[in-house]
């Protein structure tokens, strides 16, 4: 669904950033806890886009390797 697609994307951008704060935690000293706040806000956003897909009747697209 178009919902799910927008919390996808979300998702992507806090990923990258979450990927950014542990590079930056290398040089500086960085508040651990911005980093699991960016870990559990991306699973929000996952589960989140699940459930909307869920409520629109739509399949979720499961990614194989």
């Amino acid at each position: 669904s178009r919902a799910a697609a927008w919390c996808h994307l979300a998702r992507t951008v806090c990923r990258r950033a979450e990927r950014r704060v542990v590079t930056l935690m290398v040089q500086e000293e960085i508040n651990p806890v911005g980093l699991r706040y960016l870990n559990r806000l991306s699973d929000l956003l996952f589960v989140l886009a699940r459930v909307l897909n869920r409520s629109a009747n739509r399949p979720d697209v499961l990614w194989r390797s």
